[in-house]
């Protein structure tokens, strides 16, 4: 017997309209899967993001006290209402202990409105929201004693899931 290549492949010209439903419902599904756990993920990811720039604010600050041979204020807003918090570092020109950014330099600004899902849990150094590297780069109080403390950085919708950024009496600066 003698078969021709043409007369083997006769019968089969591609795929049928149902093996093409099969698949393309099996796309579907795994695309629906894959979109589920990334609306997850991206709120996540900013507040990690979020926590990693205040550390790099964090370290820019100091690091501006030490070459600049003078103190650099550092606040924090904490989230309340719609507002998901703010974070702030300057040098204080006018000594009145705040940062404004129409009288003071700043040295950086992080609204975290910018980062979706983000907000500033709690802030302590020393009992305060705010504290000042000097110009060793330590970070000080309001009486000029050594503080340490910590700002927390989480999730809104989801306060179990949070960075810690803490800072130490010698002016290490990390994310726990």
């Amino acid at each position: 017997m003698n078969f021709s290549k043409q007369h083997i492949f006769r019968g089969r010209s591609g795929f049928t309209l149902i093996e093409l439903m099969v698949v393309v419902a099996m796309i579907g599904i795994v695309a629906a899967f894959a979109i589920s756990g990334l609306s997850t993920l991206i709120p996540r990811h900013q507040v990690k993001a979020s926590a990693q720039q205040i550390r790099a604010d964090l370290q820019q600050a100091k690091m501006e006290a030490v070459r600049e041979n003078r103190n650099s204020l550092v606040t924090f807003t904490t989230a309340s209402g719609d507002n998901p918090g703010i974070f702030i570092a300057c040098f204080d020109e006018n000594d009145d202990g705040a940062c404004h950014e129409d009288d003071d330099t700043i040295i950086a600004k992080i609204d975290l409105t910018d980062y979706r899902g983000a907000s500033l849990g709690t802030a302590s150094f020393g009992g305060a929201t705010h504290f000042w590297f000097n110009s060793r780069g330590l970070p000080m109080d309001s009486n000029d004693q050594l503080v340490d403390g910590a700002v927390e950085v989480n999730l809104k919708n989801d306060p179990g899931y949070s960075f810690s950024i803490d800072l130490g009496k010698t002016g290490r600066i990390s994310i726990e």
